[in-house]
């Protein structure tokens, strides 16, 4: 079921082969905030969620059809509020404003890239505005091969995670003198310390086993240094999950990138390295229009393809690749716990791609969007049908289990590597202090979850055990019956033994009149 609540403005059985990392069918997305804290739900009346999409300039209208009409034959339970802003327009824009409220209510949306033109001064990027404006701090964009697309390279695997809201985009920059241009690159300890940890979290989750971090220290060296000594010291958070951990100047990276990128597992970074690394990346694989990402923060969430291409030259031509925009929308599923709808789109993207059924031109293929598109929403047909019911609850309360229960150990065993630690001074007692609170806090809130699960399981046992409430009904039935039956004679019995009093008082109370 979908609909779209849509505001427009004028003039502007393959993928179960695939490795089990991959991220159309095993990749979660770290959220930072505790997953019972309320104000961080999307909305969700009538068991359906509410999305706000903008489709963005270029391409962008064409990739948002697709996955409408994707959405539409998967029957997913999402509705959307559609904005069709443009990046051409000014901030203060009142369909640029009427976005982000709706981001703020929904919590979770989708977008193609906004176009922001380098002729206008001043104008500011909608792209960066939104995502500093929500705080969506953590970019993720994943670089995978996928079967069936011919790359320079294989065995490409790769999360790229860049820091979002500062470095060389925090738009700080000024004319001196004239001819001389002052720009700001603003790296801050605390916003390193979050997508370090975004970055490792993700690593954990993830069974990804090294995390590279990606700077130019030895230029820098006060702000990429900062960002070097912050990321180490985060590392050591996470010694006890043997992950490894290295760090690589940016320019290497890039020569590393085209020549061994199978070295590299999950990469983090400042923002402008990022935006120059998912793009070399998107080049190994095959193209912008495979790579999925998202943007990600403390409360909202915003979905788009990881390499944030506008691709004006193509548009309206029914050419663009709704790969990456598709893919991108199943991540957003998984955000929603929407697992079911998610493999079964990811699995028709990656069966129509590996079958030949329709490939793009940007793949080596002749089919346009719409065709492409089509040939997803038929591969629904040759796919059995979602799972049970008990069986989808049974997968998500195992889901619920694993993820509280590993928050359990993952606490407890911070706790107790902070207590094995005996070189202590002041400052590192109270941040030791500090941290064990925080992960006390955090088993309660898992243990909370878990009580909550017990009440549900519960529930869900007695509502959807349909042989017991059966065999439940029918003895309550048979005992009403019974009980209605002695009721009976119970009533009949009262009644001839009141008959019986009544005559004997009849009998006293008249026999002293016969006497007489």
């Amino acid at each position: 079921m979908l609909s779209s609540k849509f505001i427009s403005k004028p003039n502007v059985v393959a993928i179960q082969k695939i490795a089990t990392r991959s991220f159309a069918s095993a990749t979660s997305i770290p959220v930072p905030a505790p997953v019972e804290q309320k104000s961080i739900f999307p909305k969700k009346y009538g068991g359906t969620y509410t999305v706000t999409l903008i489709p963005g300039d270029g391409i962008g209208q064409e990739l948002a059809g697709a996955v409408k009409d994707v959405f539409k034959a998967a029957n997913v339970p999402v509705d959307f509020e559609q904005y069709d802003v443009s990046g051409l327009t000014s901030e203060d824009d009142s369909l640029f404003q009427q976005s982000i409220e709706s981001l703020r209510r929904n919590k979770v949306g989708i977008k193609g890239t906004l176009f922001t033109p380098t002729s206008k001064l001043g104008h500011k990027s909608f792209n960066v505005s939104m995502r500093k404006d929500l705080d969506m701090y953590a970019s993720l964009s994943l670089c995978k091969n996928v079967p069936g697309v011919e790359s320079r390279l294989s065995n490409v695997d790769i999360a790229i995670i860049r820091e979002n809201t500062e470095g060389e985009y925090s738009g700080l920059e000024h004319q001196s003198v004239p001819g001389v241009v002052e720009s700001l690159k603003i790296i801050t300890r605390a916003k390193t310390e979050r997508i370090a940890r975004f970055a490792f979290d993700f690593a954990v989750k993830n069974n990804r086993k090294k995390v590279t971090i990606i700077h130019k220290a030895n230029i820098m060296k006060l702000a990429d240094g900062l960002f070097l000594r912050t990321c180490r010291d985060v590392a050591k958070e996470y010694a006890h999950h043997d992950i490894e951990v290295n760090d690589m100047i940016v320019d290497n990276t890039a020569m590393q990138l085209v020549s061994r990128p199978q070295q590299f597992d999950v990469m983090v970074m400042p923002n402008l390295y990022g935006n120059i690394v998912s793009n070399v990346g998107a080049g190994l694989i095959g193209g912008p229009g495979l790579i999925p990402g998202c943007n990600i923060g403390r409360e909202y969430a915003m979905f788009e393809p990881g390499c944030r291409h506008v691709a004006l030259d193509i548009q309206n031509q029914n050419s663009a690749n709704p790969t990456a925009m598709l893919l991108s929308s199943v991540m957003m599923l998984r955000h929603l716990n929407l697992d079911e709808h998610a493999n079964r789109i990811s699995s028709a993207v990656y069966e129509t791609i590996n079958s030949g059924k329709a490939r793009t031109v940007d793949i080596g293929g002749t089919s346009t969007t719409k065709e492409f598109t089509n040939a997803v929403i038929s591969s629904f047909t040759s796919q059995t049908g979602p799972k049970p019911v008990l069986v989808q609850i049974e997968d998500q309360y195992n889901k619920r289990i694993d993820d509280d229960i590993g928050k359990l150990v993952d606490c407890f065993t911070d706790i107790v590597k902070v207590g094995e630690n005996k070189d202590k001074d002041k400052f590192k007692v109270a941040q030791e202090g500090y941290q064990i609170e925080s992960q006390s806090a955090q088993i309660v809130r898992s243990c909370e979850s878990l009580l909550s699960l017990i009440g549900e399981l519960k529930q869900n046992l007695l509502l959807n055990d349909t042989k017991t409430l059966t065999t439940l009904r029918q003895t309550r039935s048979e005992r009403l019956i019974e009980n209605t039956a002695a009721i009976k004679d119970r009533m009949q019995l009262m009644k001839k033994e009141l008959a019986e009093t009544v005559y004997d008082l009849e009998t006293v109370f008249y026999r002293p009149l016969t006497d007489a």
